[in-house]
């Protein structure tokens, strides 16, 4: 198992939904077995259990949100306290690494990619919008794994 866990959060049926599955399929074919993916539907309770198992945690999510460049990266505290939920599901980072922290004593270093999108209904393919937010932030990222936590790219990658 890898030091790195990446969950990618949403729906491909779904338009721009579908841009942190798109993301989590991109980073293991770079990456190989140096990263693990998981594709979530939404982020639950039981997360905070599989994040344990990892030093590292990147969360990838669309985003309603216009953010400057397409995208934003960002470290994840755990908060002081939970942020309430109605419903066990559709959990938020913070919440998952606020669990993780207080029921199994974890600590492990926790980020969220979000990249926006602007299509979400049922059938729809990702937005031109999307799917250049998706590249820029695809660039960001392979980069940033490369110099901060010492990967080298897959042969799969480099050949194709």
């Amino acid at each position: 198992m890898s030091d790195i866990l990446l969950i990618g959060i949403g729906n491909i049926s779904r338009g721009d939904d579908g841009i942190g599955w798109l993301f989590a399929d991109e980073m293991e074919l770079y990456f190989g077995q140096s990263v693990t993916v998981l594709k979530e539907f939404q982020l639950v309770v039981e997360d905070a259990l599989k994040i344990t198992e990892f030093d590292t945690v990147i969360f990838v999510d669309a985003s309603e949100n216009k953010l400057e460049n397409g995208f934003e990266f960002r470290k994840v505290e755990a908060p002081h306290v939970i942020k309430t939920e109605f419903t066990s599901h559709a959990q938020t980072p913070e919440n998952i690494i606020f669990l993780a922290s207080d029921l199994f004593q974890n600590k492990n270093d926790a980020y969220l990619m979000e990249i926006s999108g602007q299509d979400w209904e049922l059938g729809e393919d990702l937005s031109e919008y999307g799917r250049q937010n998706l590249h820029h932030a695809m660039m960001y990222f392979k980069k940033w794994l490369v110099e901060n936590m010492n990967l080298q790219l897959s042969a799969i990658s480099e050949s194709g």
